[in-house]
């Protein structure tokens, strides 16, 4: 999987991964105009969608319904250390408590995206000098 952020103008950046794209941007008091979400926003759209189709995928396996789903993270941010020092995933449908707290539990085998925070993941970072 390969995505790509090309710069624009200001904090502005097209990411493509070459079948979909969006604008990043930062808000005006870190020096962007906010005409698209910040990169952490969209790490947390990530963690919040992937897990919403992890449960839907448990719902599917287990013949319930998840009527109405919605999950939401809340995140508290370190900003010395420039990054999320906690989250919470809460997950809401219209089921019984017992059947969405077994399809929650679940579901946090399936998720790529907080299997990878929770897991050691190797950052490598690479530079590369070319005219693009």
């Amino acid at each position: 999987m390969i995505v790509t952020a090309r710069h624009l103008e200001g904090s502005r950046f097209e990411v493509s991964s070459g079948r979909h794209s969006l604008i990043t941007d930062q808000l005006p008091e870190y020096g962007g105009t906010d005409q698209g979400p910040m990169a952490s926003e969209i790490f947390l759209f990530a963690v919040a969608s992937c897990f919403g189709q992890s449960v839907l995928h448990v719902a599917k396996k287990m013949r319930k319904a998840a009527t109405r789903l919605a999950v939401e993270v809340t995140a508290t941010k370190n900003s010395s250390k420039f990054c999320f020092s906690e989250m919470v995933i809460t997950v809401k449908a219209d089921c019984d408590a017992d059947t969405l707290e077994k399809m929650a539990a679940l579901a946090r085998k399936y998720c790529f995206v907080t299997n990878s925070l929770s897991g050691s993941v190797n950052i490598a970072h690479r530079v590369c000098v070319s005219g693009l």
